[in-house]
């Protein structure tokens, strides 16, 4: 299992002192959690805690290329660990009688496989309402792609808001760990072939086609043909 971190400074104002740690942000923690749970799961996890700071539009491009770093180990999922910004009570939730902090899914519009990504958040959230009703409040549909076009086991997930104590998100990171292997189970990885090859620089390259070639070729030989006769 992959994990790392798009906006590393993203942090819990009541534990950390302020929403945003550049350098050290208090989600690091959050997804320490999570790895640690996995581990003790029996899965193999890579923790990549990658800095793409600043936080501004370019994040997601600096985080590509952790990605597409990740991917070259074929995990079975990766999760790109967030905190919302939002009014801590949207988040605030118990289960098993201890504070724990919502989750939220985030599926990208900007990617041409959306709806096998939509399918694969509903059936996490599905798993999560089956054994921690409440953990997962939704799926929100978002404007970018969120490395998710590169591969169909790509989550982005929302852990808390800054309102939240790290400590209640920790928690629910670990719940969200014993989902793993039931929505896992449940969705079945691509068969070998079916996800898109990645070029150097983190892109999807088009498929290979000669038909382009052909027509140019066709082109260039009745051009010339209609040259040599409109000179002789």
């Amino acid at each position: 299992i992959a994990v790392y971190y798009t906006h590393s400074d993203e942090s819990y104002t009541p534990t950390d002192g302020a929403a945003t740690t550049p350098g050290n942000g208090g989600i690091f923690k959050v997804g320490s959690a999570f790895s640690q749970r996995l581990a003790d799961l029996g899965y193999q996890v890579e923790n990549d805690m990658t800095r793409h700071e600043p936080h501004d539009a370019n994040a997601y491009q600096r985080s590509r290329r952790t990605f597409t770093r990740l991917l070259q180990h074929q995990p079975a999922a990766l999760f790109d660990l967030h905190r919302d910004s939002a009014p801590a009570n949207i988040y605030q939730t118990t289960i098993n009688g201890k504070s724990a902090a919502k989750i939220l899914l985030v599926v990208g519009r900007q990617n041409q496989n959306r709806q096998t990504t939509m399918d694969y958040a509903k059936g996490i959230k599905a798993a999560a309402d089956s054994k921690y009703s409440g953990l997962v409040r939704g799926i929100f549909i978002a404007h970018g792609n969120y490395n998710q076009d590169l591969n169909p086991r790509a989550m982005l997930v929302e852990v808390g808001t800054q309102g939240n104590s790290r400590e209640a998100a920790e928690y629910s990171a670990t719940l969200f760990a014993d989902l793993v292997p039931l929505f896992l189970a449940a969705n079945p990885a691509p068969t070998a072939g079916s996800a898109p090859a990645i070029s150097p620089d983190g892109g999807t390259p088009p498929p290979q086609s000669y038909t382009k070639d052909i027509i140019t070729i066709v082109g260039v030989l009745i051009a010339g043909t209609i040259g040599f006769l409109a000179i002789s």
